[in-house]
């Protein structure tokens, strides 16, 4: 639809939109990743966010003259009589413009291609139906989401889980979280906890403590991590967990971290949950960079120079940190991923050095 639109205007503004109705499964920053990919051979075509506006209204205020809207059913066709007569009253001077898509496509929707989700050989049957870069945020969604469902049940929880993961997701999804978002630092990191599950003494608590160790991140605060692990209280409470459950996984959440150069951890568990979440710095290059230009999208709001300098002075310090100046202080992630992880952390250093 887009690329019969794209042949009809000298240029096509793709518009996201929230809808108060729904509720998306994917942020406004993974659409927007999706959708420049599927688009990037459409030259004339950018996407945009718009937030508590009328598409006619926005339109208006960039100058354009016409909305492309899909027609895929009569369902749609009644629905876009009602919307062209009201807006028609908004911006009296936008034309809107209707496609219909090819026959083989009329059946497709976002909710009939959820609904195909999770059954056995579900990867190979919504290929048909979807772009690739759509597949592969499906499989690490269903992935992320399962992963949760079987930690809900594992630990008994009371209350509402969908309740309690819708609120996971909306935090996790918010459009200041470049790198530490859902589909990108949770997903990655309870991958790495699946491999070494084994090796934990409390693997409940780590995964809870993974769950919400970034719930609360606002890059222009210190204090993330007694926030979240105040919130990953809370959240056990809520569960019908008791205190001391709540309580270990708040610690899990406020000793992960490294004081200076020196690594010191109470307790296995705690080490483990620090391993995991420093496992980015040994990803493959691509990956790594998009890691590291999410942490610079995230802190947007400091200068390149500041940036520059403060990004080098953590870099350099985790270089040089821990026993034997090991950025992993395990076995299984160094061998796998120290090499690497100081390969992409000089090479950023040296791409700091051009800011």
């Amino acid at each position: 639809m887009w690329r019969k639109a794209a042949r009809s205007a000298e240029k096509l503004v793709i518009v996201i939109a929230n809808n108060p109705g729904k509720r998306p499964i994917f942020s406004n920053r993974e659409l927007v990743g999706m959708i420049k990919t599927i688009v990037a051979d459409i030259p004339n075509a950018e996407v945009r966010v718009v937030k508590n506006k009328y598409l006619v209204r926005y339109a208006q205020e960039i100058g354009a003259t016409h909305v492309f809207r899909g027609l895929r059913d009569y369902k749609d066709l009644s629905e876009e009589q009602v919307a062209r007569s009201v807006n028609k009253v908004i911006a009296p001077n936008i034309d809107a413009d209707y496609f219909i898509p090819d026959a083989d496509k009329f059946q497709i929707s976002s909710s009939m291609v959820l609904s195909l989700v999770g059954f056995e050989g579900w990867e190979e049957l919504v290929a048909n139906y979807v772009h690739p870069a759509v597949l592969a945020k499906l499989i690490d969604w269903h992935y992320v989401r399962q992963h949760w469902r079987q930690f809900w049940n594992a630990v008994n929880a009371q209350d509402d889980e969908t309740v309690m993961w819708n609120n996971i997701a909306s935090r996790y999804g918010q459009d200041h979280r470049a790198y530490h978002s859902l589909l990108f630092h949770i997903a990655l990191a309870l991958r790495e906890f699946d491999q070494v599950k084994h090796l934990v003494d409390d693997p409940l608590a780590v995964e809870m403590a993974l769950w919400y160790h970034d719930i609360e991140y606002d890059p222009a605060r210190s204090d993330n991590e007694a926030r979240s692990a105040d919130f990953a209280c809370a959240a056990a409470r809520k569960m019908g967990l008791d205190d001391y459950f709540g309580e270990k996984v708040a610690n899990f959440i406020e000793n992960a971290n490294y004081a200076g150069s020196r690594l010191t951890f109470a307790d296995k568990d705690t080490q483990i949950l620090y391993n995991i979440d420093y496992a980015i710095l040994g990803a493959q290059p691509p990956v790594y960079r998009r890691y590291a230009g999410g942490i610079r999208e995230e802190f947007s709001h400091v200068s390149d120079a500041a940036f520059a300098e403060g990004r080098t002075h953590v870099l350099r310090e985790i270089l040089g940190r821990g026993k034997k100046d090991k950025i992993f202080t395990l076995n299984h992630f160094g061998y796998r991923l120290e090499a690497q992880a100081r390969t992409n952390i000089q090479a950023e250093i040296e791409s700091l050095k051009d800011f």
